[in-house]
């Protein structure tokens, strides 16, 4: 009888794991109704940019070294950003679709119809080993929303951090994150190059003059040789957003006139 009863517990045990990972891990629809995009006019002087993401853009941390450095680039830029601390692709996603008054609501950076809408993504979805897919498809459903807007994303890859020796918050998150790295990514520790590739692979058949990617490697490689650019494991400090910022603007400049000019850009641009 006793025996009976354990099973039972664990049944209802394992019942209640199953059903928690299968919520937590639900892909959300793509944009609904049908993305159709629109053509819009850019200013070779004047650029209007958003910014989305989690903790990497939150208070506005981006937003004034961004439009200072696009001016002094010959751009006067508007940027406005909406940051959600500890959020994954999928919350991002979700945010840019909330009503306005919702917190973190970020709908209002996509209604002002920038020409650039950036997504800064990954840190969470990593750390917390959600998996690459999960990722990928959430992600390209933010892309897939600013297109409906007529706005062009820029999708930085997954940011480089110190992911292997980032803890959990709680024991109960270190559960969790145990057993997502054990089901979702081969046990893996470091995963940020799958998950980069897995984003590439999900976008291959997008057209590529309508989607950029901001290589991450092409402002920080490694994390322990650019240490002094980090406020913690998991956190750019204010020296390293900056140059973020300053990294961003640099490459909005080339692909901006690269519009501009009406040629090919896209995937190619990865390497400028």
């Amino acid at each position: 009888m006793f025996t009976g009863f354990v099973l039972t517990i664990a049944a209802f045990a394992l019942a209640f794991v199953v059903n928690f990972v299968l919520r937590d891990r639900s892909l959300d629809a793509l944009p609904n109704p049908p993305v159709t995009l629109k053509t819009r006019e850019l200013c070779s002087r004047e650029v209007h940019v958003g910014v989305v993401g989690d903790s990497w853009v939150c208070e506005h941390k981006l937003d004034t070294a961004l439009a200072r450095s696009l001016k002094q680039g010959g751009l006067k830029a508007t940027v406005n950003s909406s940051g959600h601390p500890g959020a994954k692709s999928r919350q991002i996603y979700r945010n840019l679709q909330a009503p306005e008054g919702v917190m973190y609501s970020s709908q209002h950076i996509l209604a002002a119809q920038p020409d650039y809408l950036i997504i800064v993504a990954g840190v969470n979805d990593t750390a917390g080993h959600s998996g690459r897919s999960f990722y990928a498809h959430h992600v390209l459903a933010s892309v897939k929303l600013a297109q409906a807007y007529g706005v062009h994303p820029i999708v930085v890859e997954v940011p480089e951090y110190d992911i292997e020796h980032t803890r959990a918050p709680s024991f109960a998150m270190t559960l969790k994150r145990a057993l997502y790295r054990a089901l979702f990514d081969g046990s893996r520790q470091n995963v940020i190059g799958h998950y980069r590739e897995r984003l590439r692979e999900f976008s291959a058949l997008e057209d590529p003059t309508q989607l950029s990617f901001f290589p991450f490697d092409s402002f920080i490689e490694d994390y322990n040789a650019a240490i002094g650019m980090y406020e913690d494991s998991l956190h750019l400090s204010h020296k390293g957003a900056k140059a973020f910022a300053t990294a961003l603007s640099d490459y909005i400049l080339v692909l901006h006139s690269r519009r501009l000019d009406n040629k090919t850009f896209g995937l190619e641009l990865i390497a400028a």
